[in-house]
């Protein structure tokens, strides 16, 4: 095999990995596991750690974050292999087993839970709260996923049926929706891994990786379409806006509404109006 071969098959190898990592990580429970490995690493020493509301910052090491998160990334691999494995090597499978199991994870970590608090003498209620705050980190990159893709459906759908639009247009609408999806899943697991404060994190990572998104990738055609249409949709407005003027004081663009109805049938109309009134 000659040199091109083989750096096409690299460069195969590493979108292959790349693909199943997004995948697992924005419809399946790979940002979980991401941001558990880069907890482990960041956090080794447990004894300087403090709670998050006290310093979520104590004990946090630092040094050699390239490497943390390449082996968080391999994490996220091997856990995704290992369940499409389990599920017969089909990431459909794979999938659905993680849709289906929502509400049993939710039930499971709700008891443990409560279990891990009632025998650490501290209160039950929260403890089974945590417990379901652990079980949505697992499943939210599933739920925000699938809310996401629901959310681009109207976009799709006008860029592939509208008279502008076409095939082409889609197909370019639901790569940049896809990208899209992949910037603020990654800006999520990187933002909760650096800032460990729950949620508050994410989606700081979130928002500013969907803002460098909109930057680069630009708008949706949904929404370039609804700014060229605007000025055609209010006539009335961009035409006769009194306070559009020229240099010299007079009105630009304004073009007067006359009259429908002489004087003496104004005045007329009035005096019918008012009869029988006093002024």
């Amino acid at each position: 095999m000659n040199v091109s071969g083989v750096a096409s098959n690299t460069y195969l190898n590493y979108a292959k990995r790349i693909g199943r990592v997004y995948l697992h990580s924005t419809f399946g429970t790979g940002m979980d596991e991401f941001i558990t490995s880069m907890d482990k690493s960041l956090f080794a020493n447990k004894a300087a750690r403090k709670h998050w509301y006290s310093n979520p910052w104590a004990g946090m090491d630092r040094t050699n974050l390239g490497t943390k998160f390449k082996d968080a990334f391999k994490s996220v691999e091997a856990h995704e292999e290992a369940l499409r494995k389990a599920n017969g090597g089909s990431y459909l499978k794979t999938f659905w087993h993680q849709v289906r199991t929502i509400p049993e994870v939710f039930s499971k970590e709700w008891k443990a839970g409560g279990a891990a608090a009632k025998a650490a003498g501290k209160s039950v209620t929260w403890g089974k709260i945590g417990g379901a705050n652990k079980a949505l980190m697992k499943r939210m990159p599933l739920i925000g996923g699938l809310m996401a893709v629901g959310f681009q459906l109207p976009n799709l759908i006008t860029a592939f049926t509208h008279k502008d639009g076409g095939v082409g247009t889609g197909l370019v609408e639901t790569g940049k929706a896809a990208a899209k999806l992949g910037l603020e899943t990654a800006g999520f697991m990187v933002g909760q891994a650096l800032i460990p404060i729950p949620f508050v994190g994410g989606l700081i990572g979130s928002f500013a990786a969907g803002w460098l998104g909109e930057k680069i990738l630009g708008k949706s055609f949904a929404e370039k379409h609804e700014e060229q249409q605007l000025p055609g949709e209010l006539p009335f407005i961009a035409q006769n806006n009194p306070q559009q003027t020229t240099g010299s004081g007079e009105y630009s663009g304004w073009t007067p509404i006359k009259p429908t109805m002489t004087d003496e049938q104004i005045y007329n109309a009035a005096q019918y109006l008012n009869r029988g009134i006093n002024v």
